[in-house]
């Protein structure tokens, strides 16, 4: 991560994230007989947890669709699931710092289906600095999720001994979609010179065409614009309500996500204890 990333680090925490009927669908799944326990967070942690795949789990598929578009507007592009699966944690079974990936572009979305979570159960998602200071933490409340860059390093605190319940996080593992997953453009119907836009072909070798395009500044003011009063809808900022917070704190804030583009990466396979 760059200086200016860790300075302004990405962690975004949405609260009451669910309706309640999915809520309730995926609390239930969480207290299913699905778990495993022996799962490893990572190479060099060899402390094992209790693990439930939720790879094609219709009920976690659509959790993950109903905040897609909150995290991509916070993201600036789109992104695609690479894992997602549940971790349960006792006392005891804390995770070491980690980061779930390193490559730029990357991000986790964790979500907490529980229906109780006391203060005295600790177990908190903790996030750190490059100099290893503990930056923000996370309680793992009721229907609230944490959304961050992947190459933030943080760790999954274990409950206390007072806890009798499990603490469960549900993982989705998030990259950008490739170029070539996401619908196709109509170039036949884009102005090919116009006040907002213009398209210039630079170059032809065969089938493949390279073109250059420039966006006037009233239009590119417009989209960011849009971008952020999205952005908006979901965070929770101290002394604004969801929705309610001013476009220049958005700008100041976020202005340079929202005019971010698409990067193209490979699939990461790790998983992790968060």
């Amino acid at each position: 991560m760059t200086p200016d990333e860790y300075a302004r680090p990405l962690i975004e925490v949405f609260d009451d994230l669910l309706p309640e009927g999915t809520f309730a669908d995926a609390c239930a799944l969480c207290a299913s007989p699905r778990w495993r326990f022996g799962h490893e967070s990572h190479d060099d942690d060899p402390i094992p947890f209790w693990e439930m795949d939720l790879t094609g789990d219709a009920v976690f598929n659509t959790v993950w669709e109903q905040v897609r578009a909150r995290c991509e507007a916070l993201s600036g592009r789109a992104l695609r699931v690479i894992r997602q699966y549940a971790a349960g944690h006792t006392y005891g079974l804390g995770g070491k710092p980690h980061c779930d990936d390193h490559r730029s572009g990357c991000y986790t979305l964790l979500y907490y289906p529980m229906r109780e979570w006391k203060q005295a159960w600790e177990g908190e998602t903790v996030f750190y600095d490059s100099a290893g200071e503990v930056i923000r933490a996370v309680t793992p409340r009721p229907n609230r999720a944490v959304f961050f860059d992947s190459r933030i390093e943080h760790a999954g605190r274990a409950p206390s001994r007072l806890c009798p319940a499990l603490r469960v996080i549900v993982a989705y593992k998030l990259e950008p979609q490739p170029l070539s997953a996401l619908p196709a453009v109509e170039t036949a119907k884009l102005p090919q010179e116009s006040s907002e836009l213009a398209m210039t072909e630079v170059s032809r070798i065969g089938a493949e065409r390279v073109y250059s395009t420039r966006i006037s500044g009233e239009r590119l003011a417009a989209l960011t614009r849009e971008r952020l009063l999205e952005i908006g809808k979901g965070l929770h900022v101290p002394g604004f309500r969801p929705g309610k917070i001013p476009l220049d704190v958005l700008e100041q804030r976020y202005g340079a996500r929202a005019r971010d583009v698409y990067a193209i990466i490979s699939p990461c396979k790790r998983r992790s204890s968060c």
